[in-house]
């Protein structure tokens, strides 16, 4: 007779107890299977016949003839990269699925578990939750562009905003092109008649540059020995004025003590204006208003009269007004062109780059250079309003320089001992 295990005799009163000598192996293990069982495509009853049984039709033939199958060169997936792969039909947040080729798959299938075989050999149906929590959007963490979920207040309060881009950022500010064409005359063998058309506009700025100068000369006059000597000393020019206020202060003086010796007398009852004065006064006041009222309302009868001049008068202001507007978009178009002034310094053009008909060569090789590359962009960007034009810092001193003495300057030297 087989020995069987006495029972252990346990109490039970409280719930410690029933936790600490209950046996809940079987159940914890029905739970475990039927989490495996949702993972890998839900529960075995719930799945159709379709999903668990198929009938395999095709036989695969045996060729006796033929070349011998080439050995494929693409690499087997590894048995530690397959046990890495995941059992679970969850896909995973925020990473990407391997690929893994359809050929590697049939190949590595014979070593594969038995949960990925069913996986990935037969067709499972799945029924798919509407209720379940959408996963999060796959992103980079460190990406710079923002994402837009569906919180709003993940939105408005943690999202960085766009920077607006203002409206003027798409606007011209100069219709002349970046890199203008020279004249046919720069060519290193232009034709005679375009050479000597540059040259006369070359003089033609040069001779205005000297005229300004020269105008300027006759307006600051400089004065002649003669005349330097003949100025005054620097204690006449300080002095200038001083005795001439002196004595203005004293004639002041002397008439404000005579108004003040005299008195204003009383007024006499002769000077007085009597009722009779007063009145006539007033009428002569309200005469000449009801006059001007006249005068004003038969102006603006007249007015019916003129009508002739006042349509003439309209037609004239409207011809100006015609003239006033074409002449500013003429002053429009012609300023389009034109440098405007974004700084303190104005546009100064660059000097023609010519050679005079002595320089000239017919060959490229021999030809000299003129101008520079970077300073011809320089001032295209200022010609196009693009950035304001500029001046070279000239080197200065924001303080006056010190001078010290050594105190060895003023000790004799060794050979004077």
């Amino acid at each position: 007779m087989a020995a069987t295990t006495k029972r252990k005799r346990v109490s039970k009163k409280s719930k410690q107890s029933w936790r600490k000598h209950t046996d809940i192996k079987d159940v914890e293990e029905h739970l475990e299977e039927a989490r495996r069982e949702e993972r890998t495509g839900g529960p075995v009853s719930e799945k159709p016949d379709k999903g668990l049984f198929f009938v395999d039709k095709e036989t695969e033939e045996i060729k006796t003839t033929g070349k011998p199958k080439v050995r494929s060169r693409k690499r087997k997936l590894l048995k530690a990269d397959q046990l890495l792969l995941p059992e679970s039909k969850i896909k995973p947040v925020g990473s990407k699925r391997r690929k893994i080729n359809e050929k590697n798959r049939q190949a590595d299938s014979d070593s594969s578990d038995s949960d990925v075989d069913e996986e990935k050999s037969r067709p499972v149906a799945v029924e798919r939750n509407n209720n379940r929590l959408k996963t999060v959007a796959k992103f980079d963490l460190w990406e710079t562009q923002d994402l837009h979920t569906g919180d709003e207040h993940f939105l408005t309060t943690t999202r960085r905003s766009k920077v607006k881009k203002p409206k003027s950022i798409n606007r011209k500010t100069s219709e002349l092109e970046a890199v203008e064409v020279c004249a046919p005359g720069a060519s290193y063998n232009p034709a005679y008649e375009d050479h000597q058309l540059l040259l006369q506009s070359a003089h033609d700025v040069e001779s205005r540059k000297v005229k300004e100068i020269e105008k300027l000369k006759r307006q600051v006059k400089f004065l002649t020995p003669e005349e330097a000597a003949n100025l005054p000393t620097w204690t006449e020019e300080m002095s200038q004025g001083l005795f001439v206020e002196d004595d203005k202060e004293v004639d002041e003086a002397e008439s404000s003590d005579e108004c003040e010796g005299m008195t204003v007398g009383p007024v006499r009852a002769v000077d007085r204006k009597t009722k009779q004065q007063r009145r006539k006064e007033k009428e002569k006041e309200e005469e000449q208003k009801r006059l001007e009222t006249e005068k004003k309302e038969k102006l603006r009868q007249n007015e019916i009269f003129r009508l002739k001049t006042l349509k003439k008068e309209i037609k004239m202001a409207d011809l100006e007004a015609e003239d006033r507007k074409k002449q500013k978009e003429e002053i429009e178009k012609s300023s389009a062109t034109k440098p405007k002034r974004l700084g303190k310094h104005q546009y100064e053009a660059p000097n023609i780059e010519i050679q005079l008909s002595g320089e000239m060569t017919g060959s490229l090789r021999t030809l000299k250079q003129e101008g520079n590359l970077f300073e011809d962009r320089f001032k295209s960007l200022q010609r196009r309003n693009i950035i304001e034009p500029r001046q070279p810092v000239k080197p200065h001193r924001k303080y006056k320089q010190k001078t010290y003495t050594r105190k060895s300057y003023d000790k004799p030297c060794i050979k004077e001992i």
